[in-house]
């Protein structure tokens, strides 16, 4: 509140005064009353105009408020209805996806996937991928992290490089020969089985030969998870990436890995049962 009062009021002339008592005593009970707020005076009316404008101006600049704001910037009634109805539709559309867990698809996993985040807390680790040699050699210290970690355990399914019709397949579709795939999948077996072998190891690790061709790749970081899809084309190229928490999909993933590991011909291997050559080719 701003009160404007005219500083003499015994100069005003008679027929703008106030000429009943009870009519002066009540305008010298407001007079009184207004002089206790932000309060100018004047005895012009070029005196008025210009206190009534640099006051409006430092309220401005004192007290911003919703009030002081310039008509032509105040967004129209209509484009607050479409941000509205935009907002409804992406909340519709993340409802629907809330249940997944999904927090990000990309096409760089390697670039934009946290693998550091995701290891950083992880004790329970399961994997399932063909032979995964540049994430393996990417993430040898926190593999070993979770080798040394009292109560943790490293779980990993590969394809068996002793079925020649999964060999065969793999060998196609890594634009190798299948003594090349075999080595690879050996060797990603004997890289998980070694850390048993690190004189600190603490934790559980286990490996399985699985009589399947991959149809992608899975990676379970206690309630998290990355699930990276297969291209079927010739040509190398990024493929659909999705890291999840908790969910449809985790659930997904953990039911996966357990049904491979389970099944009645996929074998388990310790480091003893790898052929000796494999073993020398991939110390």
């Amino acid at each position: 509140i701003v009160a404007f009062l005219h500083a003499d009021i015994s100069s005003l002339s008679v027929g703008k005064a106030e000429k009943a008592p009870d009519g002066q005593k009540k305008l010298q009970e407001f007079r009184q009353f207004a002089e206790t707020r932000m309060c100018k005076y004047w005895k012009t009316a070029d005196e008025l105009g210009s206190v009534v404008s640099r006051s409006i101006i430092r309220l401005i600049k004192d007290r911003p408020g919703v009030g002081w704001v310039r008509a032509d910037t105040v967004t129209g009634e209509n484009a607050i209805l479409k941000l509205k109805n935009k907002i409804f539709k992406l909340e519709q559309k993340l409802g629907a996806l809330r249940p997944t867990g999904l927090l990000k698809v990309t096409t760089s996993p390697y670039s934009e996937v946290d693998w550091s985040a995701l290891f950083r807390s992880t004790k329970n680790l399961d994997l399932f991928f063909t032979y995964a040699q540049t994430w393996r050699k990417s993430h040898t210290g926190e593999l070993d992290r979770i080798a040394r970690t009292t109560g943790a355990r490293i779980r990993l399914a590969v394809p068996d490089p002793e079925d020649g019709a999964v060999a065969a397949e793999l060998a196609k579709r890594s634009a190798c020969s299948e003594s090349q795939l075999k080595e690879r999948l050996y060797e990603a077996a004997v890289h998980l089985l070694n850390l048993a072998c690190i004189p600190d190891t603490v934790a559980e690790i286990k490996v399985w030969f699985v009589p399947l061709c991959p149809q992608f790749s899975m990676y379970r970081f206690d309630q998290k998870g990355v699930l990276s899809l297969y291209s079927h084309r010739k040509v190398r190229r990024s493929v659909v990436t999705l890291v999840f928490e908790s969910g449809t999909l985790l659930e997904y993933v953990s039911a996966e890995f357990e049904s491979l590991i389970e099944n009645g011909k996929a074998r388990e291997v310790r480091l003893d049962d790898i052929p000796k050559a494999f073993q020398a080719a991939t110390s």
